[in-house]
């Protein structure tokens, strides 16, 4: 899957972090790389491709624990 700057993704390996993608790097090995603001973080990492999916905000707790990422507590 290719990402365009201004998509909103999470990393695979660490499904907390939530980040836009700001430009399309390098191939690299024959591996694309983007770099991502991940909030919270100084500079503009680079992520390879195999570590990023797009984010899906789910609608309910148990869709996020199915899929494996962050739920975010909404006030009462």
């Amino acid at each position: 899957m290719s990402f365009k700057p201004g998509d909103i993704v999470q990393s695979v390996s660490n499904p907390a972090r939530i980040g836009v993608v700001t430009e399309v790097g390098v191939v690299h090995g024959g591996i694309q790389f983007y770099r991502v603001n991940w909030s919270g973080t100084v500079g503009f990492p680079t992520v390879p491709e195999s570590d990023l999916r797009l984010f899906k905000q789910a609608n309910f707790p148990h869709e996020n624990l199915v899929a494996g990422k962050p739920h975010k507590m909404t006030p009462i």
